[in-house]
């Protein structure tokens, strides 16, 4: 069995680098990514020139291009990213050995998918707006690079931990293809602590723990338990048809209520699971629906408490104040519309 990890790239990133060519293993993107990422670049370089930083139009972008740039590896590159920082502290020296006996990808919001060894500039293309948009519509492509660098008895280990990067996979076609595949999780689903047991697991992982590779299978990890758990058993939280995270609506009721909600979001996480609009008004309401709000709450923070809110998800606007108010403590409540809304 030939483990193969999949996880995100990293927000934080090493800068500098060297040429392309001080760092091409021979592997070929095929021509189909790279015009999605020439396209990207394309829309980026006219609408958000300083996502791109430094990065040129190079051999990551053209098949043929003479220009120049500053690269690194992948694996290097996203060295400070929860996934690579658990491996590579438990490597430390023997990382090349890994790399000889297992695969790493990851799923990038400038590149779509690059192998580990693969050259990569510096960026801060996040996957959200034109980016998330761009490569959800180009999943069929991301998902055929990824078929056709795996070898027979290939298991597909999912680690990203978020449904906006695990969802650029069509994970049922490579299913279909013969490789099995098993999605990371832990007990609340964050996808820092995900990625951080994951990359643990990598530096450890073993023929025993390969064979013990099942639906269901609990292996510990740093600070929590790590969790696989198979495809069909698997609910990604959901995004909407586009790629964002749903949006949902706050209607201000109160002085400065939005940051309190903007800083309670942050600290458990729901900032990763959701975006955040500030509702002032009645006529800012009806456009935020108009604008594809998924739902909406008034929330009104109370010291010491959980947070209350209010639901209107499938209401008409006139009623949105109407309602029972509901505790949350997690974004899993706040995706179970219509059995909370009946409550």
């Amino acid at each position: 069995m030939i483990p193969v990890f999949l996880t995100t790239c990293s927000k934080s990133k090493v800068g500098v680098g060297s040429s392309y060519r001080d760092w091409h293993t021979g592997v070929t993107v095929p021509n189909k990514i790279l015009k999605a990422r020439n396209s990207l670049y394309e829309v980026l370089r006219q609408r958000e020139l300083r996502s791109l930083r430094e990065a040129v139009r190079g051999l990551d972008f053209v098949k043929d291009s003479s220009m120049g740039g500053a690269y690194l590896p992948a694996h290097v590159r996203y060295a400070r990213g929860q996934f690579m920082t658990s491996l590579e502290r438990e490597l430390q020296e023997t990382l090349n050995l890994w790399f000889g006996a297992n695969r790493l990808f990851f799923l990038s919001g400038l590149y779509g998918i690059v192998s580990a060894l693969e050259p990569i500039q510096n960026y801060d293309v996040e996957l959200a707006g034109r980016a998330a948009v761009h490569w959800n519509e180009n999943r069929n492509a991301l998902t055929d690079y990824l078929l056709g660098l795996l070898e027979t008895g290939s298991v597909l280990l999912d680690c990203c931990g978020d449904a906006r990067y695990s969802d650029l996979v069509d994970w049922k076609k490579i299913e279909e293809s013969g490789f099995p595949v098993l999605h990371a999780t832990d007990r609340q689903r964050e996808g820092a602590q995900v990625r951080a047991e994951a990359g643990f697991l990598a530096a450890n992982i073993n023929e025993e723990r390969l064979k013990r590779m099942r639906d269901g299978e609990k292996f510990p990890g740093i600070n929590a338990d790590i969790k696989f758990i198979s495809h069909k058993d698997f609910r990604q939280l959901p995004t909407d048809t586009s790629g964002h995270l749903p949006l949902v609506g706050v209607v201000e009721t109160g002085e400065d209520e939005f940051c309190d909600v903007i800083k309670e979001a942050a600290r458990q996480r729901w900032d990763e699971h959701f975006r955040f609009e500030k509702i002032l008004a009645f006529e800012k309401l009806k456009r935020s629906f108009k604008d594809g709000v998924s739902q909406c709450i008034c929330i009104i923070p109370k010291k010491g408490h959980a947070y209350l809110v209010q639901w209107c998800k499938g209401s008409q606007i006139e009623d949105v104040f109407g309602g029972e108010l509901l505790k949350v403590h997690s974004p899993h409540e706040l995706t179970v519309k219509e059995r909370l809304s009946r409550r």
